[in-house]
């Protein structure tokens, strides 16, 4: 990364160990839990301090809504036909006058065919900036009536790394900087209409020219050339909408325009909302700040968060009630997956773009709501959901805006009977015993309150959450879902802990515990609910230590695309089309605890270091150039065997794994004396 790319964002924080390529980290665990901690047990941080049980494996971790402030976010695009689409406005016609473009970009993907980043218009009419097939960024108009701008930087473009891009046009002269510095002008007074909008992440005239990888505070500014110089500082912050913006997309927890234009993003296939920044932080992950939240597998299998529901606490009466919290649906649940369900009274549930709420009175069985609502609701991206009662008022809104009201609501509403399913609370399925509705994704900071309408269910809007919430007065179950003790410290992942696997205060290389995981089991693991596909260079790394070295598998990406393991005396490689081992003297001894890392360099060549010294034996042939797929997420503790189990179980234990996208080590190094960095300064 070029000195210019190494962001600095906020100031403060702990006084901790920092890492200038903190934003290129896409894992960090320091396994610094209680000992026999796992993921799924869940407190309620309300006064009542109801048991909360699982059915499944609901697990908890860093990826929440407030995993980045508002404006650190990304989108990711996997190359695949992920877009984005605006209508067409006349804020995009900026004639022959001045504008400027901007964002950061991270390719993931090698450069196979050209990733169009922004594109406008039609044929005839058409800016767009993309990077070429031969790896060469660049701004081009096709234009009819005026003069063509056509500029390409010479300097190739790198992949799994951030970028800073600038266009900006001054009395007919446009600048194209990159990285900050000014690479090329060119004059050209073409006359840009916005008669086809704008389109984010492919060609605006269709074709296979989808981006591959992340984009982050896309701006437009109309009327305004921003940048001028020779070179210029590139944003050390979050891009704000400054006077003349008319779009700030890609930047958020969800898919928004946070300029005052508000467009509506249209999406086609599956972008989502990313915690990979381009900017750096000095405040480490903290819980208060940053929250979290569980993650449903939403595989068909019975997973839910279950409450009691028979208790007074949630036998609202006719009185007033509010009940809130967030979701990210991944796609992976049913047609109509469950977000939340009381029994047979009230449930929460969606199929993109709808979101269904009912509620039935408790004394009578009827019906008072079962309503629908279009919003524009996509997967991929994180949605604040609440509905609230005042009187006979009752409203929901979703992402702050009403979506669903009923001014005649004055009826009772109590806790479900029957027995069964009906007399509990359900996140994340209709009834725990089924997996008829699961849903899929992530949900966070569930809250009930009884006795307060927080929002005013006669107004058409309400304030969104900026930050976890808290136990205010008349909460009566509170699930901040910050309990997990396997944790993502760059807050992008939710790690699942299977069989008994766990977080152990009796051994340690750092901190003050580590993952415990027993070979002899074939489902003791962690696996990654997030991880994205290993492309470009890569260093995966961590502190091992092993009870036996018999053929046990440290970590798998996907189903077989890369894996690292002992075989006997040997440090072993394993990938689809290759394979061999690295150290085969016994160098990995038992009951040690050894640093290794795997590297990718940027000529696909893999290397091994065992405690800091390189192998002799390298990999490097046409299967070491591709990109190891993700499809069946990234596995810590054996070979992936299908979604619930493994093969060769790693048993020993697992310290202060971490997974760059660059490459940190080219030659012999002594291994870090301390605990990886969780911050960028």
């Amino acid at each position: 990364m070029s000195g210019a790319s190494k962001i600095l964002m906020g100031s403060g924080g702990v006084d901790l160990p920092s890492d200038d390529e903190f934003n290129r980290v896409s894992f960090l665990s320091h396994f610094d839990g209680s000992n026999n901690g796992t993921n799924i047990v869940y407190d309620d941080g309300s006064a009542s301090d109801h048991t909360i049980s699982v059915t499944g494996n609901p697990t908890q971790g860093t990826f929440g809504p407030f995993a980045r402030p508002d404006g650190q976010w990304s989108n990711y695009f996997d190359g695949t036909g992920d877009y984005f689409d605006i209508s067409s406005s006349s804020d995009f016609e900026y004639g022959t006058g001045d504008f400027t473009w901007e964002c950061f970009f991270f390719l993931t993907i090698p450069i196979a065919h050209s990733n169009y980043i922004i594109s406008q218009g039609v044929l005839g009419y058409a800016p767009a900036l993309y990077v070429t097939s031969a790896g060469h960024l660049e701004f081009k108009d096709w234009v009819s009536g005026g003069t063509d701008i056509d500029q390409r930087i010479a300097d190739d473009v790198t992949i799994n790394e951030w970028h800073h891009v600038a266009i900006s046009r001054a009395s007919g002269t446009a600048s194209f900087y990159y990285d900050g510095t000014r690479a090329a002008t060119v004059t050209g007074t073409s006359n840009f209409p916005g008669s086809a909008g704008v389109r984010i992440g492919n060609y605006s005239e269709g074709g296979s020219y989808e981006f591959g990888g992340y984009l982050s505070n896309i701006r437009i500014v109309k009327g305004t050339a921003v940048y001028s110089g020779t070179s210029i500082t590139v944003p050390t912050s979050a891009l704000t909408a400054i006077s003349g913006t008319v779009l700030l997309t890609c930047r958020s927890n969800r898919f928004v325009d946070k300029s005052t234009s508000a467009h509506t993003l249209t999406a086609t296939g599956t972008p989502r909302a990313s915690a990979f920044t381009p900017f750096l932080t000095s405040k480490a992950y903290a819980a208060g700040t940053n929250g979290a939240s569980a993650f449903f597998v939403g595989d068909g299998t019975a997973t839910s968060i279950d409450v009691d529901a028979t208790g007074s606490d949630f036998a609202y009466g006719t009185g007033d009630f509010t009940i809130e919290g967030w979701f990210y649906n991944d796609g992976n649940g049913a047609g109509a997956p469950f977000v939340y369900s009381q029994g047979n009274m009230m449930q929460f549930y969606m199929s993109p773009p709808n979101f269904n709420f009912y509620i039935k009175d408790a004394e009578t069985g009827s019906v008072v709501v079962n309503s629908s609502t279009t919003l524009g609701l996509v997967w991929n991206e994180w949605n604040h959901w609440a509905v609230s009662r005042s009187g006979s008022n009752l409203s929901v809104f979703i992402n702050g805006v009403r979506a669903i009201t009923d001014a005649s609501a004055s009826n009772t509403f109590s806790a479900a009977s029957g027995g069964g399913y009906k007399d509990y609370m359900h996140l994340g399925n209709f009834a725990a015993d089924t997996g008829t509705y699961p849903f899929g994704g992530y949900q966070s900071d569930f809250r009930i309150l009884k006795g307060t309408a927080l929002y005013d269910p006669t107004s058409s809007t309400c304030t969104v959450p900026t930050a976890p919430l808290t136990a205010i007065t008349n909460t009566v179950l509170l699930l901040n879902m910050a309990d997990g003790q396997a944790l993502d410290s760059a807050a992008q992942n939710n790690m699942t802990l299977f069989g008994t696997a766990d977080t152990s205060t009796t051994q340690q290389k750092f901190g003050t515990a580590s993952l415990f995981l027993e070979g002899d089991s074939d489902t003791d693991f962690a696996l990654l609910a997030g991880s994205a596909d290993l492309s470009g260079p890569f260093t995966i790394e961590c502190w091992a230590r092993a009870a036996d070295t018999d053929n046990a598998w440290l970590w798998c990406n996907g189903a077989y695309t890369i894996e690292l393991g002992l075989n006997g005396d040997n440090v072993q490689l394993y990938g689809t089309g290759f394979g061999g081992n690295f150290f085969t003297g016994g160098e990995f001894t038992v009951n040690t605890w050894h640093h290794l890392a795997l590297v990718r360099d940027t000529s696909n060549v893999i290397k091994c270091y065992l405690n800091g010294t390189v192998s002799g034996t390298t990999f490097s042939n046409a299967y070491t150039a591709v990109t190891f797929a993700a499809t069946s997420g990234f596995i810590i503790g054996g070979e992936y065997a299908s979604a619930t189990s493994i093969s060769h179980g790693w048993d020993g234990y697992v310290d202060e794994f971490r997974i760059s996208n660059f490459v940190r080590y080219t030659d012999n190094f002594t291994p870090s004396t301390e605990a990886f960095p969780d911050k960028g300064q």
